[in-house]
Order: C-alpha cells, then structure tokens, then sequence
C-alpha cells in the first residue's frame, strides 16, 4: 500500500495558507518565546502540526487523513 498525493489548485492554495500561518506563528514564537528554554520543543511541536495539517489536505486515503 503506497502513499498517494494528490495535487490541484484548491490543495496548492490551502498548502499555501497553512505554509502562511505556520510561518507567522514560528515568526511569533522566535519573538515570543526568544529566552524560553522550551523554544526548540515548541517549535517541533508546531511543526508536527503543520506536517499533519499537509497529509490532511494531499491525501486521498483515508488512512493516511486519519494519521494526520
């Protein structure tokens, strides 16, 4: 069973919000968090959500939907 992306205009745009956000929120937390010893922790924690969020939005299996 192998893992299958699907591509089109509607994902490129919702890949591209979620890219968008993700990036405002590591940008928030860098100026947020500077000196917290827990930064790096946090910033892989929002990662894996983000990872998630793609699988989310480019799989068409249900599977790999409900894995993410």
């Amino acid at each position: 069973m192998g893992v299958v992306f699907l591509v089109d205009w509607i994902r490129i745009i919702f890949v591209g919000v979620v890219f968008m956000i993700s990036g405002c929120v590591f940008f928030y937390i860098v100026g947020y968090m500077g000196g917290d010893k827990r930064i790096v922790r946090f910033g892989l924690l929002v990662l894996l959500f983000v990872l998630s969020m793609f699988f989310v939005i480019v799989s068409p299996r249900f599977i790999i939907i409900l894995l993410g």
